[in-house]
């Protein structure tokens, strides 16, 4: 079976697997479980988004991402 390597690394793909169960999510929950710097889960998510893979969602002065529908198991691997 051939391996395919994802575009994403293992924070997005974290990210993106939680958004399954957790409808809204933010850079500090990157931030928390993966022990790194705010600014690292701030391009992590900026990466996800210019790829279409999350989207951003403003309500007053709270923001949080959701995952787009493009952002399917397939979506997130390439071939190598």
């Amino acid at each position: 079976a051939q391996k395919y390597a994802s575009p994403l690394n293992q924070r997005q793909l974290w990210f993106l697997d939680m958004l399954k169960t957790h409808s809204k999510m933010q850079n500090k929950h990157i931030a928390a479980h993966w022990n790194v710097a705010l600014r690292t889960a701030k391009r992590d998510t900026e990466k996800m988004l210019a790829a279409g893979y999350i989207h951003s969602v403003r309500d007053g002065g709270k923001g949080w991402f959701e995952r787009s529908r493009i952002a399917t198991k397939d979506s997130c691997l390439s071939s190598p």
